[in-house]
């Protein structure tokens, strides 16, 4: 139970303002989505955590989203110049 008090919340504070201080806004917020499925990585890996489909069913949205978030930058189109 510690484990989860110093690495997830005392870990999570201080990346969060770390990619505040030094990323874009958009991979900070990134984070907030991303953080459950790399403690579902780390719970598999490490805790030996079993991993179902429903998990594999959430994980794919989720990363899904996040990697539209951060590859797809705003194209806006040209404006017409009319004369």
């Amino acid at each position: 139970m510690s484990y989860l008090i110093l690495i997830g919340s005392v870990g999570g504070y201080f990346a969060y303002n770390w990619l505040l201080s030094n990323q874009s806004v958009e991979i900070a917020s990134s984070f907030a989505y991303v953080n459950p499925v790399v403690a579902l990585v780390f719970g598999v890996v490490f805790f030996s955590e079993s991993f179902t489909w429903t998990q594999l069913l959430s994980v794919i949205p989720i990363t899904g989203s996040v990697m539209l978030l951060l590859t797809n930058r705003i194209v806006r189109p040209k404006r017409l110049v009319s004369g």
